[in-house]
């Protein structure tokens, strides 16, 4: 299995598609791994370079305590460990999708470093997951529920993260058959642990990008979930009327805060393709 070494740890990634095809980066989300976005790898590396990776505490990636480890489970270790594994891979210029956690690393990385980012697609976006001042009416989670969250991820992970993830699903009714890409984000999430659930979550969640949204100039596509209740519409709908590039908005009614698999993952694989094609 590949792995980079990122400051002494192992970070697990994949490489498919043409070498000689443009790059598209994918940056999953919290508790999640690079295996959510199974359907994109299949769709995309037919005429893509595919690169995926598990953020440190995720997936097959090293998983260090939180406190071992703080710096890199910032947002700005987020964004380095994108920035070195391109490095290492000698990938100049990418399209960068990132989901839900990914999303503040794609679009710093493209505000900060316009020229390595070609397009921005963000999945479940929010300039701010929890928010600091409980008199802040922007759409997110509110410091008290955030402490109700935090505690009940920390101390009481195994009764409580098949609903957390399933929260995520609203489409999915359960009793039904689980789905491949359900069941590949409940082993995930048991595999990450409550402990770095609980720990990169108080570190990167209050982090708020609101004030810098306007930066982003790289042409952008927002997509978000009707029923997304990790990442309200609402956020979303923010953060792209103050974009500063050519941008999409895309909201696929129904559905929840991983819009991109399942019965609608063609669909979403057919927007983005057009939306890139559209670049070039």
């Amino acid at each position: 299995m590949p792995f980079f070494d990122f400051h002494s740890f192992k970070i697990f990634y994949n490489d498919v598609g043409p070498r000689t095809a443009p790059a598209i980066t994918f940056i999953h989300g919290w508790t999640c791994s690079s295996k959510i976005f199974k359907p994109q790898v299949a769709h995309f590396s037919s005429h893509y370079r595919c690169i995926t990776f598990d953020l440190l505490g995720h997936g097959q990636s090293d998983k260090p305590p939180v406190p071992e480890a703080r710096q890199l489970y910032s947002h700005i270790g987020f964004q380095e460990c994108v920035l070195d594994l391109l490095a290492s891979l000698g990938v100049e210029k990418t399209v960068l999708v990132g989901w839900s956690m990914g999303c503040p690393a794609a679009a710093e990385i493209a505000r900060r470093f316009p020229e390595k980012v070609t397009s921005l697609v963000l999945i479940g976006y929010t300039p701010v997951f929890i928010l600091s001042d409980p008199n802040d009416t922007f759409p997110s989670i509110p410091p008290a529920a955030a402490e109700t969250l935090w505690n009940s991820v920390k101390n009481s992970f195994p009764q409580m993260y098949k609903d957390l993830v399933f929260s995520w699903f609203p489409e999915y009714t359960p009793g039904e058959p689980m789905p491949e890409y359900l069941q590949t984000a409940l082993d995930d999430t048991a595999l990450c642990g409550g402990d770095i659930a609980e720990g990169v979550s108080r570190i990167v969640s209050p982090e708020d990008f609101r004030g810098r949204v306007g930066e982003i100039k790289t042409r952008t596509l927002l997509v978000t979930g009707g029923r997304d209740g990790a990442t309200p519409p609402e956020a979303a709908k923010w953060a792209f009327e103050r974009l500063g590039g050519q941008k999409k908005f895309i909201v696929y009614e129904g559905l929840g805060h991983a819009p991109f698999v399942g019965a609608n993952a063609d669909r979403f694989n057919e927007d983005v393709d057009a939306f890139l094609r559209s670049s070039t």
